[in-house]
């Protein structure tokens, strides 16, 4: 008589008790178990400058810029404190060199939140269809890494993006049928590649730190560890439990860095990126436009692919009748003999004698 049946098993650390394996879900009024279980490292305050110097010492390491270092501890503060909320920008820490100690966050991360909770991934992983870690509070991407070409670069940076920001998600397990689930999952990245995303201009998603320097000496690392798994977790669990979330919105886009910058410049349309180099070469900073046009006259054996890159840029990207002009003024603006209205005519009558042509195969 005094059992209760549960509907089923689901994994919801918001509605976590501790003591109770059931809980009451106010959508349908039914009994689900509770497949969520916290970490093992409780909040212990610290006492002592030295209790939580080694974290400080961490985080200012890997993150040079104070104020990229105070957004990147909220956001750590945040997820520490609203178990089950999406933050609505995504973290990538990009170090030049390996072994850095970004792990070394993650490490604490996952003590705090518990190995169940907190699981590291590879980007095949993320890509999986049965997105296991959708049941997850913390999720890394180690290792960031594509084959490199334009169009995985920006697929994977477009998975990413869509995995970071929505909190429902279709699931496609093995032998069991594709559903839809919700999910509050928030993602770190670590990378060695500064090529790792191809992000656009408008992208306001992705938070990215950037560190340049060598490695530490390994016995920084060493003690690093040793007060971690002592009770260094347990404190730097009390200082992001009670840390002023104040001024930080979760839902808003994250500070725009130079990292961030210099991983849109390095990056883009392959094509895009000869027409920056050729035109940077000629006339300097882009895309300024130049006191005195290119001429072909000097283009030598190039003048003929210098014409076609420019032609195939524009049916890359599609050619919209709003952009079409924009992608023209680029010879237009900057090549002698050229008019950018007069080069869209004659791209587009190019490019319908073509669709014809292939109409007719």
């Amino acid at each position: 008589p005094d059992k209760q049946m549960a509907e089923s098993k689901v994994y919801r650390p918001d509605l976590y008790e501790p003591g109770k394996l059931l809980f009451l879900n106010k959508k349908d009024n039914l009994y689900y178990i509770n497949k969520y279980k916290p970490g093992n490292y409780e909040p212990i305050k610290p006492e002592k400058v030295s209790d939580i110097k080694p974290w400080e010492d961490m985080v200012e390491f890997i993150v040079e810029d104070e104020v990229e270092r105070e957004y990147l501890l909220d956001w750590l503060g945040f997820v520490v404190q609203n178990h089950w909320v999406k933050i609505h920008s995504i973290v990538l820490i990009y170090t030049k060199h390996q072994r850095m100690g970004k792990g070394s966050i993650f490490d604490v991360m996952t003590d705090i939140l518990g190995e169940e909770n907190a699981e590291p991934t590879d980007i095949n992983g993320i890509m999986d269809k049965g997105v296991t870690f959708a049941e997850k509070e913390f999720i890394l991407v180690d290792e960031m890494k594509t084959k490199g070409n334009y169009s995985e670069t920006k697929h994977v940076s477009n998975a990413l993006k869509k995995l970071g920001t929505e909190r429902r998600i279709s699931q496609r397990k093995l032998y069991v049928d594709t559903k839809v689930i919700e999910t509050h999952t928030n993602y770190m990245i670590f990378t060695n590649n500064n090529d790792a995303l191809n992000l656009d201009k408008e992208d306001d998603r992705f938070f990215i730190i950037s560190n340049l320097k060598e490695r530490k000496p390994q016995k920084f690392y060493d003690e690093f560890h040793k007060w971690r798994q002592h009770l260094g977790s347990s404190y730097v669990h009390y200082i992001l439990k009670h840390r002023d979330l104040s001024k930080f919105n979760h839902t808003a886009p994250p500070p725009r860095t130079k990292a961030k910058e210099d991983m849109i410049g390095d990056l883009g349309h392959p094509l895009t990126l000869v027409l920056k180099e050729w035109i940077e070469e000629a006339f300097g900073q882009y895309p300024k436009e130049p006191k005195e046009k290119y001429s072909f006259k000097n283009a030598g054996a190039k003048k003929l692919l210098i014409k076609d890159v420019f032609y195939k840029f524009y049916v890359s990207c599609g050619t919209p009748s709003k952009k079409s002009e924009k992608y023209a003024s680029l010879c237009g603006n900057y090549f002698e003999g050229y008019n950018t209205k007069n080069v869209v005519a004659t791209w587009h009558k190019h490019r319908n004698t073509q669709t014809k042509k292939n109409q007719n195969k």
